[in-house]
């Protein structure tokens, strides 16, 4: 079995080492535009399996001629053009591809285009149909939104949909945050474990969602809530509030009432990214300072990102609380999903990166062995049936990933 990741990055280690530690796996590509990058990753994972590709950015034609070789691939790409490029690679190469990336290409945001070559009077959704049924023609499966959240946020919350008669609500709650014995040590008690540029974007961007049974976009750090996490032997206050996700299930289920996904925080993040918005900080608006012209918010992201980095050695963690409420044999019935995880402090990989990267890993591997059966563009909530999904937790058991249900 031959598995390409497609970036070398924070998520693409993670998956690639994951990869090398199944004996069905004869060889794992890892291919990226930044050399050096590359050749640490490599390093790190110090496996016999690993063959590197160095291809430079914008090299389509390469990229499909080596996704080509290999049986599925898996992207871990850090840019929106980027992610939307190599789904229309994947489509033109009749690559089997398992994706991280959080665009439902079957039915694209209008906000989030860059990259994409929709031909003159085609809208967006109509181009990702195109797609999609370029996909199943060639008899190829393109899983995108298949990491944490989404991805086991998807999973579990059409696990618990598909359970019930009927389901009204679906909310998903996740975030990647510092250890509780750490957060004191960082400003806003958070930790970037992820891309902190798209972080900024969920408290600047409306986010799409169903509500009151209608599509409608919301603002930013709206549906505020707070809540004690009480599973797995912690109890921890934590707050929660609406942000970019679950842009598949808007589409997939559209008998949903309410359909959101909200990002966990440790208490007070909100009140200060909200503060710090209003006092313009994060505006994109040019403003003159000295003679140049200084963005906001990117220059506010630049001088923030050093001290939200992780410190050596401090652990973070992924949190997870999804409910689903409906009704079973004419009456009222709740599922809700919690999941906890560490970072695997003893391999140096983090939590974020062991919740996002191996479901993707696993995933490819189950791809790999023919256990999808149905091609075209497909959110993990149509791709997974009972079967693959109790497949795949019980693969990521091993791997420090465990969910937890509770039925009410």
């Amino acid at each position: 079995m031959k598995l390409l990741v497609i970036g070398s990055g924070k998520m693409g280690s993670a998956i690639a080492w994951n990869l090398c530690l199944h004996t069905e796996v004869n060889t794992v590509g890892l291919v990226d535009a930044y050399e050096p990058c590359l050749k640490k990753t490599a390093a790190w994972i110090n496996s016999p399996k690993i063959k590197t590709h160095h291809i430079p950015d914008g090299d389509r034609d390469g990229l499909m001629k080596l996704m080509q070789s290999y049986d599925v691939s898996v992207a871990a790409l850090p840019e929106i053009r980027q992610g939307n490029e190599l789904i229309e690679d994947a489509v033109t190469a009749g690559i089997n591809l398992v994706d991280i990336h959080a665009e439902y290409h079957r039915r694209p945001n209008e906000l989030y285009l860059e990259g994409l070559n929709i031909p003159d009077g085609v809208s967006p959704e109509n181009y990702g149909e195109q797609l999609h049924q370029r996909a199943v023609e060639k008899g190829i499966t393109l899983l995108g939104c298949m990491g944490y959240a989404p991805g086991l946020s998807n999973l579990t919350i059409g696990h618990g949909i598909a359970a019930m008669d009927r389901a009204d609500t679906a909310i998903a709650r996740a975030g990647g945050i510092p250890a509780p014995e750490v957060a004191h040590q960082y400003p806003l008690k958070y930790m970037v474990t992820w891309c902190w540029d798209q972080t900024l974007d969920c408290v600047l961007d409306d986010t799409r969602l169903v509500k009151d049974g209608k599509i409608q976009d919301v603002p930013p750090l709206s549906e505020y809530e707070q809540f004690r996490f009480q599973h797995f032997g912690k109890d921890f206050q934590m707050e929660a509030f609406i942000a970019p996700g679950m842009e598949s299930l808007v589409y997939t289920r559209p008998d949903l009432k309410n359909c959101y996904e909200k990002t966990i925080r440790w208490p007070g993040y909100v009140d200060a990214m909200a503060s710090m918005k209003a006092c313009g900080l994060f505006d994109t608006t040019p403003v003159s300072y000295k003679q140049t012209q200084i963005i906001p918010k990117d220059f506010c992201a630049r001088v923030m990102e050093p001290k939200l980095l992780a410190k050596k050695q401090d652990p973070d963690i992924s949190i997870m609380w999804n409910t689903v409420i409906g009704q079973t044999d004419g009456k009222p019935a709740r599922r809700d999903y919690y999941m906890w995880v560490d970072a695997d402090m003893k391999n140096s990989i983090t939590s974020m990166g062991v919740a996002t990267g191996f479901p993707a890993a696993e995933t490819a591997i189950m791809m790999a062995q023919g256990a999808f059966s149905k091609k075209g563009i497909l959110a993990p909530e149509d791709a997974f049936d009972d079967t693959t999904y109790h497949q795949l937790l019980k693969n990521l058991e091993p791997r420090g990933i465990v969910i937890e249900e509770v039925i009410s």
